[in-house]
């Protein structure tokens, strides 16, 4: 009789075991998958602060700058070398009248901290957030002024994208612009 309550028992606890395994495998109410959380560098590795001419201040923003939705197109005049801890000037030009500008960091190969995640390799390429600087008033033509951040490595390369929304809040096509850190001690002896 022992036996067989042993025996019992056993069958019962390996029952019990299964039973566990099997439902914590297949959850009848499973949790969501989160959203991964953003892991480039910021967008103030690069830009610290934007400004129109006027003074007028831009806003930095989380996330990504919001999609073309049939807005103003524009074209951006500017230099292709910076200075760590200078500013960058850029003419924006459209056709059509804009009263916001998105400013923002799409490709920084090298400027964010290298990524030590095993499931990617080497440096971090876009950063997160971006600068909206709302104009006071509807303009075809606008002087934006980016600070940079002075901890931009010698070598650096990156890339500044424009978008410019109407009034109305139609946001046009983004325009790059392909940056290098200039050394100017480099060329001084």
């Amino acid at each position: 009789m022992h036996k067989w309550i042993s025996a019992r028992l056993s069958a019962v606890v390996v029952a019990a075991f299964v039973v566990a395994r099997c439902s914590s495998s297949t959850p009848s109410n499973p949790t969501p998958t989160p959203t991964p959380t953003p892991t480039g560098p910021a967008v103030t590795t690069v830009v610290t602060g934007v400004q129109a001419a006027d003074g007028t201040a831009g806003v930095q923003q989380a996330g990504s700058p919001p999609a073309a939705s049939g807005g103003p197109t524009v074209s951006a005049a500017t230099s292709t070398t910076v200075v760590p801890g200078g500013s960058d000037i850029v003419t924006l030009t459209s056709p059509t009248a804009f009263q916001s500008v998105y400013v923002s960091v799409p490709s920084a190969p090298g400027i964010g901290p290298a990524s030590f995640d095993p499931n990617r390799i080497g440096p971090l390429a876009a950063a997160n957030g971006y600068f909206l600087l709302r104009l006071p008033a509807p303009v075809t033509s606008a002087v934006v002024i980016s600070s940079l951040a002075s901890t931009i490595a010698r070598g650096a390369t990156f890339s500044l994208a424009y978008a410019v929304a109407n009034a109305g809040g139609a946001i046009g096509n983004t325009v790059t612009s392909n940056r290098a850190r200039s050394d100017p001690r480099a060329t001084c002896r």
